[in-house]
């Protein structure tokens, strides 16, 4: 069961923004001149803030207080998603990518918080050094959740580091606890333990790991003790990706479909 938010909740989220484009196409005819299918867009719609911004808004429908600093709008790379008008089906992904100038915290007072989130895509606002510059005034007052693409994963041991499968095989060095590796259908793991995913219908995947950090900040401030990462902090990120995953697009999904969903999970699980 969800208990009452904890009074002192607000965090601080710093991360990679961009453009979602989703363009929704159907084929007309085939193209005589190499017999390939020749397409139309039926229509397309633009989210100007995807990245850390779903993450935002995750933490945000969760209910948590959230201070947010992103990437400068005019660095802003561009994700264009192809889909089936008809099927709803991804086709492929094209994208531009802009490096973005570095995040600038100095004026933030970074102790006000309960905790920092950092979504790292990659794009230059969180670099190397705003990592350890924050790691450096903040740690030990609250928990740090990483979300990166960075390889060299031991420079950050003292963070609660989220990735996904590839991201665990890329990387050079991982630290030996708080690391939490994604892996879609098969659940996670964490310090080596395995946790079971909820059984769904996964309609669309994009956005599931935003919904799985937003999921796991706010299942961090729901245990009985704060400090160390709890197993059901864990299961809240979990849940909180496999409702979002269900729909088309990316989604954030509001407590009550959570509080739903951590019900349906539990059934499951002592089946």
């Amino acid at each position: 069961m969800i208990k009452a938010q904890q009074k002192q909740s607000k965090v601080l989220l710093i991360g990679d923004a961009c453009i979602d484009r989703y363009s929704y196409i159907e084929s007309t005819r085939i193209n005589p001149e190499n017999g390939t299918p020749v397409y139309k867009e039926v229509y397309q719609s633009i989210d100007t803030g995807g990245m850390s911004l779903n993450v935002y808004e995750g933490l945000f429908n969760l209910g948590l207080d959230v201070d947010y600093k992103r990437t400068f709008p005019a660095y802003y790379s561009t994700k264009t998603r192809i889909i089936d008008n008809k099927t709803m089906q991804p086709l492929f992904r094209f994208d531009k990518d802009i490096e973005s100038k570095e995040a600038d915290l100095s004026n933030i007072d970074l102790l006000q918080y309960a905790a920092i989130v950092i979504s790292d895509y990659g794009k230059g606002f969180v670099s190397d050094a705003t990592i350890k510059y924050i790691m450096d005034s903040y740690m030990g007052y609250g928990p740090i959740f990483l979300d990166t693409k960075k390889k060299d994963l031991e420079r950050y041991k003292g963070c609660i580091i989220k990735i996904n499968k590839a991201e665990a095989v890329a990387s050079i060095s991982l630290p030996k606890d708080n690391v939490i590796v994604t892996l879609g259908e098969d659940g996670a793991t964490f310090n080596g333990y395995n946790q079971r995913a909820m059984h769904i219908n996964c309609i669309d995947p994009c956005g599931a790991g935003d919904a799985f950090l937003a999921g796991l900040v706010y299942g961090y401030f729901q245990q009985e003790r704060q400090g160390m990462l709890a197993q059901t902090s864990i299961e809240f990120a979990m849940v909180n990706a496999a409702i979002s995953v269900q729909h088309h697009g990316v989604y954030a999904p509001v407590l009550k479909e959570l509080e739903q969903g951590m019900t349906d999970y539990y059934e499951q699980k002592f089946r």
